[in-house]
Order: C-alpha cells, then sequence, then structure tokens
C-alpha cells in the first residue's frame, strides 16, 4: 500500500488535480489523504465534473471518503496545555488555558506553537500553591514599558509568529524574504536576477549564470 498526502489542496493548481485523476483512475493499492479548507470559504482548481464523480459515484462505492474537522474544544485545549507543559490539568491556571485556546481558535498546532513560545520566552510561572500560570510581572512589566517591541506580546499570535521568523539564521530569512517577492511562479531568470543584487553578478553573466544553474 503506497499512502500519499497532501496539504492546502486549496492552493493546488489544475494540472496536479489531474495527477490525482490519473491516480484515481489507474492507481492500485494507493490512498490519497488531502486536506483543504473548506471549500465554500476557497474553491479548488479541478475539473468540476471530477469533484461531481468524486460526491456521488465516489462516495456510493466506498472509495472517497469526506470528513469535516472542527477545531478542538476548550475542554481539549486545556489537556492539550496541561499535557504539553507536563502538569495535571488541574495544576494549569485556568486563564492561561484560556488565553491559548482563544489566540488558536482552537486549532492543535497553533496552540502547541503558542505554548512553546511561552516557554521559550519564559512568561510562565508556579504560584506558591504549585499552579503553572502568567508570570505575576507580565502585566504590569507591559504598562510600564509599552515601547519596547523586542518583548513578546502575551496572547497574542501575531507577535509569536514574528518572534520565531525573527529567531530564524539570517541566511534562512533572506531566502524567505525572496521566496515572499518571488511569488509561487516565476522564471529562472527572475531568479538569477534577485541574486544578481545579493552577489553582485554583472549584467553581462546573467544568461551565463541561469544557463548554469537550469544545467545542475
Amino acid at each position: 500500500l503506497v499512502i500519499m498526502a497532501f496539504d492546502n489542496l486549496s492552493n493546488m493548481d489544475e494540472m496536479s488535480w489531474k495527477l490525482i485523476q490519473l491516480f484515481w483512475d489507474h492507481g492500485m493499492n494507493v490512498m490519497v489523504i488531502g486536506a483543504s479548507r473548506p471549500v465554500t470559504s476557497q474553491e479548488l482548481h479541478m475539473d468540476k465534473k471530477f469533484w461531481s464523480y468524486l460526491h456521488n459515484e465516489g462516495i456510493d462505492s466506498g472509495r472517497f471518503v469526506k470528513m469535516t474537522l472542527s477545531p478542538m474544544k476548550e475542554s481539549d485545549v486545556d489537556l492539550l496545555v496541561a499535557k504539553k507543559l507536563g502538569h495535571k490539568d488541574s495544576k494549569i491556571d485556568p486563564k492561561l488555558s484560556r488565553d491559548v485556546y482563544v489566540q488558536s481558535g482552537g486549532m492543535p498546532h497553533l496552540a502547541s506553537a503558542i505554548l512553546h513560545e511561552l516557554y521559550k520566552n519564559d512568561l510562565l510561572e508556579k504560584s506558591e500553591n504549585g499552579v503553572l500560570g502568567w508570570r505575576q510581572d507580565l502585566d504590569g512589566a507591559r504598562e510600564e514599558a509599552p515601547e519596547k517591541e523586542d518583548k513578546l506580546e502575551v496572547g497574542n499570535i501575531g507577535e509569536l509568529v514574528l518572534h520565531r521568523m525573527d529567531a530564524l539564521p539570517s541566511s534562512v530569512r533572506a531566502h524567505l524574504n525572496l521566496g515572499a517577492i518571488l511569488g509561487s511562479s516565476f522564471e529562472l531568470i527572475e531568479v538569477v536576477t534577485v541574486f544578481e543584487r545579493y552577489r553582485g553578478i554583472q549584467n553581462e553573466d546573467k544568461r551565463k549564470h541561469a544557463k548554469a544553474v537550469h544545467e545542475s
């Protein structure tokens, strides 16, 4: 059995969907697992006839199974917080669990990422009765020094993501910047042009470098 897993199917192009259809029509002992946002919020770039076939003959034959995954309940996030931090749920401050639930929207990956950043940035502490929660000095410190942009803003997922980005090596951040500029579709010469700025490639050498990259 070969299992193929695809994430963000909502971003998959039409030709990739045709490849999936070939697996469906001719594959043997192949299981395809895909995840996407609700199709009501983002349309899939696939053949409408194939989509209709999946939801009719595909479901009737048992070959196609559609599942809707909902966010975790607040009680589930409470258990996740306790397990991730290595404490009993009774020893976790309800305010901490509530903040993680609200900021993550009940998404397990986001909740785990938030807890990782909180622990790494030393934003948690145990109270005298052994309950783990926010550091008691955080609210006061934030009120006294709101202008400090390098401080991690408590309970703000945007700030958490930015801090994770800032922690990346400069070379990785440079490549992320290039990816943001180029987008998902670009010509090879555009890559060479961008790297010209970084590495000082002369104008007349552009084609030569493009050819070398292509041949490699």
